[in-house]
């Protein structure tokens, strides 16, 4: 199964996963790399400790923040990619069709004296407009490899012009309807299924079974009507679900969409400030280790705020790295899926305000934990405690 337009395929998945991996085995290295640059920029005491402890161990200095990797990873992938998904589905062919029903029966689909009685009936409610599409049965449709070939009428067509046109004189087609009948996506449901190209059939449709229909409402009090005609006089639809606009598909899509990135947002706010919290137990424990040589440097004149700039450099610069070589990472690959896997002329996804004020809000309060140990070095490394047993 390959990834195209219209789905991922399964390989995707895995891809994915070790492309996180990577990140996660990559990270000491990253920490080691980042630590020599910061060295051939500064020479200050402070830079010079903290960057020769982070190259000594770079994992230990990057176990604290695995987690964060992930999160702003997934977190900007989600970031950059949910508008682009509720943008697609919101086309211009969806928004013209946005009062347009559709309950569809399966290839099968209703007698055909079933079928003429339930679009009469439709027809009666008024406020309607319907369009039926009848299903071709299997031994007429030659030029098609499987039974889902509808039987369209070019008049509902000249009436939903976006979903196609006939060839000219041509009274009705053959057509593949799959994507309007089984896809939940607005932006493949709504496009056009009808060209010059479809074989014309016959536009007598008396002996065909009636597929599904199209019922175009003149405000919500006569969609209600007709949603609850259609629950109570027609067979269940295919996907199991009650009839429903085009319109509303959008909005599910979108509230779906929705949801899902205000969760990753919470799990990547949370998982920022559980970071925060291991920066600060190792920082804590990298406190501990080093009483003694800190203390020296206390007493020998060192600065308490050299020996401040050297914890935080210890625990920022791991932080800082991570986060944005798995954002860039992240963004890169969003990218990328909008380039081969969207419609063409869909514009490159950005990040929006909300992304930066999730990841700044965490990583803020990720510092601020952090903050809150370094009083402990002042209380560790006085005069008192030059003495060791």
């Amino acid at each position: 199964m390959q990834s195209s337009s219209k789905s991922i395929g399964a390989p995707a998945y895995p891809g994915l996963l070790i492309i996180m991996i990577g990140l996660v085995i990559a990270g000491p290295w990253l920490t080691a790399q980042a630590a020599r640059l910061l060295s051939l920029f500064t020479r200050e005491a402070s830079s010079l400790l903290a960057t020769r402890r982070l190259a000594d161990n770079p994992k230990g200095a990057f176990r604290s923040v695995r987690g964060l990797v992930l999160a702003v990873f997934l977190g900007t992938m989600v970031a950059a990619l949910a508008p682009v998904i509720n943008g697609v589905a919101a086309t211009p062919n969806a928004k013209a069709l946005s009062n347009v029903l559709l309950d569809a029966f399966g290839p099968q689909g209703l007698t055909p004296q079933a079928g003429a009685t339930l679009v009469s009936e439709l027809q009666a409610l008024g406020g309607t407009s319907v369009f039926p599409i009848y299903s071709l049965p299997q031994a007429a449709n030659p030029s098609y490899q499987d039974n889902n070939v509808a039987v369209v009428g070019c008049a509902t067509l000249r009436q939903l012009a976006v979903l196609g046109q006939c060839a000219p004189g041509v009274q009705a087609v053959q057509a593949d309807d799959r994507d309007l009948i089984f896809s939940d996506n607005p932006h493949f449901s709504t496009a056009a299924f009808v060209n010059a190209s479809n074989p014309p059939a016959s536009a007598d449709f008396s002996r065909l079974y009636l597929q599904a229909v199209l019922v175009k409402v003149d405000g919500p009090a006569t969609l209600e009507r007709v949603r609850t005609y259609l629950d109570t006089h027609a067979p269940p639809s295919i996907n199991g679900s009650p009839p429903r606009t085009f319109g509303e598909a959008v909005e599910i899509r979108t509230a779906r969409v929705a949801t899902a990135q205000r969760l990753v947002y919470i799990a990547v706010a949370l998982t920022l400030l559980v970071a925060g919290c291991s920066l600060a137990v190792a920082v804590g424990g990298g406190l501990a280790e080093r009483k003694r040589p800190f203390t020296l440097l206390r007493v020998s004149g060192t600065p308490a705020a050299t020996l401040y700039k050297v914890v935080l450099l210890e625990a920022v610069l791991p932080l800082a790295a991570a986060a944005v070589v798995a954002a860039g990472v992240a963004y890169g690959i969003s990218v990328l899926t909008v380039i081969r896997m969207a419609p063409k002329g869909t514009a490159i996804p950005g990040l929006g305000h909300v992304y930066y004020a999730t990841i700044g809000a965490g990583l803020a309060i990720s510092l601020t934990v952090i903050l809150v140990t370094l009083p402990l070095l002042r209380r560790m490394t006085g005069p008192a405690g030059m003495r060791f047993e």
